[in-house]
Parts: C-alpha cells; sequence; structure tokens
C-alpha cells in the first residue's frame, strides 16, 4: 500500500480572519514561469505542516482566504464546491486557485 500524499500547509492567524496557503507536497520548492508570470512555492510562502484530505477539507471550509497551488489541492476545492473551475488559473500545467470568502461582522 503507497503512502498517502500530503499537502503544506501554512495557516495565518488574525482577530478576523484566516488566512491559509496549500500546496502540494510535489510542487513546494517549485519556481515555475510562463508567459510573463512567475509562481514560487517558496518555503517562505508555504512552509507549514503536512496534513491529508480530511483535515485540509476542514481547514477550507474555516478559512477567509485561500492560495492553493497543485493539482491535487485545487482539484479538491473544485469538486468540493469551494470555488468555480473557471477561476483555475495555471502557470505551466501547474494549477493555482484563490479564494475570497467576504463575510459580515
Amino acid at each position: 500500500m503507497s503512502e498517502e500524499k500530503k499537502y503544506i500547509v501554512r495557516i495565518i492567524r488574525a482577530p478576523h480572519y484566516k488566512i491559509v496557503n496549500v500546496c502540494d507536497e510535489e510542487v513546494f520548492g517549485l519556481t515555475l514561469e510562463e508567459g510573463g508570470l512567475v509562481i514560487s512555492i517558496s518555503k517562505e510562502f508555504y512552509e507549514g505542516e503536512k496534513i491529508g484530505e480530511e483535515e485540509l477539507l476542514k481547514i477550507l471550509s474555516e478559512s477567509s482566504i485561500v492560495n492553493l497551488t497543485g493539482e491535487r489541492c485545487v482539484s479538491l476545492a473544485i469538486n468540493r464546491g469551494f470555488a468555480h473551475k473557471d477561476a483555475v488559473k495555471k502557470v505551466k500545467s501547474v494549477p493555482f486557485l484563490m479564494i475570497f470568502k467576504f463575510t459580515r461582522w
């Protein structure tokens, strides 16, 4: 049986919101360039803990702003209704997605 692939998650908490940066572990550390667009999937932005799918779904449901990079985490967010597939952009065939949940206080 193969080991479950993980997601790397960095959570930033503030009094009224939670920002989450997520990437698939296989793209962590890459820098992608295409057509003038550059994405750096860096330690500074993404480094945090490794988690599985169920924990990621819980975090996505509780977060205000989410940055996702990688085929698996973006597909999971789309398939579970957190965003629409038309919001996904790709650089060097690696998808990324930003989700902003607008709420009233």
